[in-house]
């Protein structure tokens, strides 16, 4: 997830009261392209049980993950060193994936909070993984963070090789973007219906990742502030509306 400077707080978020009259007003219900496979893509351990967790809860085709970081820039922890942290943070990712149903697969090594600089080589990456009929979710390209950005924008070039069908998802969207941004942006986010089943599921599989949801040390922040959840009321979907 995003990186923040210990112990600085991270920015702060965008009123409540605005996503809030959104979910209130404007939410539509969506559906899902047919698949036989899901893939779920995030461009760290956490995005695809964050974004995605509802939806890969409820599922009942195959689906598989793939992570195109291994998150370990997400502190800086002289403890435990950026290969300590992406250690620990590959095997909460593969907890929280076998709390969802979902099979990992191997997690390549590019550089985290420098996807961009790597769109092509994850995307034919993501390209040679897919199967006819698959469906891919992954970041919304327009979540405010260039590794979301990255991966997303990969992700859409993937599938163009692929007779595959791609669905995004937002992270960090409601939580650092206005709801008049998304519009301006000639998008919408859609709610895809899922019962307290997956809903039981998702929470379980969010509390997988401990070095995101509690403080590394005493007096530290957590990566991943409570009140985001709060901005993810339903599993959204963001659509395009333009």
């Amino acid at each position: 997830m995003l990186p923040i400077s210990i112990p600085a707080p991270a920015p702060p978020p965008v009123a409540d009261e605005q996503w809030q009259q959104y979910f209130d007003t404007n939410l539509r219900t969506c559906g899902l392209p047919e698949a036989n496979r899901v893939v779920v893509i995030g461009a760290h351990p956490d995005d695809e049980t964050i974004g995605a967790g509802r939806l890969l809860a409820s599922l009942d085709i195959p689906a598989v993950a793939l992570t195109l970081t291994a998150g370990e820039h997400c502190v800086e922890c002289p403890d435990l060193g950026p290969a300590g942290v992406a250690s620990v943070r590959l095997n909460e990712w593969r907890t929280a994936l076998g709390r969802l149903g979902v099979r990992p697969l191997k997690a390549p090594t590019w550089p985290d909070g420098a996807l961009a600089d790597h769109i092509d080589s994850a995307a034919a990456h993501i390209a040679k993984l897919l199967h006819p009929g698959d469906l891919v979710l992954a970041p919304w390209r327009h979540d405010p963070h260039p590794d979301h950005t990255a991966a997303g924008l990969a992700a859409a070039d993937a599938v163009e090789y692929a007779d595959a069908e791609l669905v995004e998802y937002p992270v960090w969207a409601p939580y650092w973007r206005s709801p008049q941004e998304v519009e301006e942006l000639g998008w919408r986010f859609d709610a895809y219906p899922t019962d307290d089943e997956a809903l039981a599921r998702w929470r379980q599989a969010l509390l997988a990742y401990g070095s995101q949801l509690l403080p590394i040390k005493p007096g530290w922040p957590p990566v991943v502030p409570r009140d985001l959840f709060e901005r993810h009321p339903a599993q959204l979907i963001a659509t395009r509306t333009s």
